[in-house]
């Protein structure tokens, strides 16, 4: 049985990566993949030896985002886990409203919503850090 923090997680995020991230995605993607076509050609006309280190870094950087899709899907399961609670959370907190401030609860409704913030907090910024480190070592490679 679902709650209803995971069914609006689901179309939240499913709608956020539809409308924000795929079209910057896709264009990234083009550019990268015509760039890296021009350099290919472009080192195999001026110097056709040194496509062997190329062909050599190539197949590093395969094996590097093989092991960075991996971990970068766990962690983005991880972020989306901790994310349900947040709406759930919210919408519990919405349809009891008139119950909390009848009782005088609102530090304790702040104290747990914090709680669950912070938890999703750490797993965003685990994300967003394991991606920005993968984008340092391809840079260096």
């Amino acid at each position: 049985l679902n709650h209803s923090g995971r069914i609006l997680n689901r179309f939240s995020k499913d709608l956020q990566t539809i409308d924000e991230e795929l079209p910057l995605m896709m264009h990234e993607t083009v550019l990268m993949g015509l760039m890296t076509i021009g350099a290919i050609v472009l080192i195999a006309v001026v110097n056709y030896v040194s496509l062997i280190p190329a062909a050599i870094a190539i197949v590093m950087l395969y094996y590097l985002r093989k092991f960075y899709l991996a971990t970068s899907r766990n962690l983005k399961r991880i972020e989306a886990t901790t994310r349900s609670p947040i709406l759930g959370y919210i919408n519990a907190t919405i349809q009891g409203l008139s119950t909390i401030r009848a009782f005088n609860a609102q530090q304790v409704v702040l104290n747990e919503f914090n709680y669950h913030q912070d938890l999703n907090s750490s797993a965003s910024y685990m994300f967003i850090s394991t991606s920005r480190a993968f984008g340092y070592w391809t840079d260096l490679s």
